[in-house]
């Protein structure tokens, strides 16, 4: 998703402050410079899916708030950035031992309706391990900007994994497919109140691997992709089904539509999988 032709006067500097999912996943305040963005989180070992590998939709919340900064900088005056799609590429193994992931990310184009933003993930050598583009409509008024209580973050959770942390739960259905519920709550709130988009993606990664998991041929995300139809309502559970396009010995493709709590349809996710080694 491109600019627009005519980009009007920009607004104020202003930098989404950490809420209870940037808390949650231990991100760092996010910094800005020009069209340039940057930011961090600490893995930890709950990031996990539920046969404990490292999963993708870990760095969700981290590109969404770090690529979509890019786009914020140059948002119109009196508008706010809303995340219409998210795309994810995993290029190699993510830590989930404590390792510090960095992200900068710069503005592509951004117009009166429109922007865009690519970023890059890198692990504590330095070495790019993830790849991520957003796109944005901007639209009138500006959210009330407020920190998140003090209320720690999920390192502390302890022989859990990501469903747990998010108090999800996910089931098996005929056809190879599973569907993962998650109560509503902060942890998957945004700064309006509607479901945060990099948790969102979170939860269609742990959906989708969960589908096409099979421990005689374990595969890896490779890429994940949101389209966000609407906001997220959180007034009730949120249910993500997935289903599997299609799965092999060495990739697999699962499509995960996600339903909000006011039964409406918010988002739908490809989930793209690769062959371990």
């Amino acid at each position: 998703m491109g600019g627009d032709a005519t980009i009007p006067v920009r607004g104020p500097l202003l930098i989404t402050p950490r809420g209870t999912p940037e808390v949650l996943f231990g991100l760092a305040p996010v910094e800005a410079d020009g069209d340039v963005a940057r930011g961090s989180m600490r893995t930890a070992p709950w990031m996990t899916d539920a046969r404990g590998r490292p999963c993708a939709g870990m760095v969700g919340v981290l590109v969404d708030d770090v690529v979509g900064q890019a786009t914020l900088t140059a948002r119109p005056d009196a508008h706010w950035p809303v995340t219409t799609e998210l795309s994810v590429d995993v290029v190699s193994e993510l830590p989930a031992d404590g390792t510090v992931l960095t992200a900068e990310s710069r503005l592509l184009a951004a117009g009166a309706r429109t922007g865009s933003a690519r970023g890059e993930v890198r692990d504590a050598s330095g070495a790019v391990v993830a790849v991520a583009t957003v796109a944005v409509q901007y639209v009138p008024g500006v959210p009330e900007l407020t920190e998140a209580a003090d209320g720690g973050d999920g390192t502390a959770a302890s022989g859990r994994r990501l469903p747990d942390v998010l108090g999800a739960t996910v089931g098996s259905r005929p056809g190879r497919d599973a569907r993962l519920t998650a109560p509503p709550g902060p942890a998957l709130a945004n700064t309006a109140g509607h479901g945060h988009g990099g948790v969102l993606a979170a939860l269609a990664d742990v959906v989708a691997a969960a589908a096409v998991a099979d421990d005689a041929r374990p595969l890896r995300t490779a890429g994940l992709r949101v389209a966000y139809l609407r906001p997220a309502v959180l007034d009730g559970p949120m249910c993500l089904d997935a289903r599997v396009v299609h799965r092999g010995r060495t990739s697999a493709l699962t499509r995960v539509d996600v339903v909000g709590g006011d039964g409406r349809q918010c988002a739908a996710a490809t989930v793209t999988a690769a062959a371990i080694g």
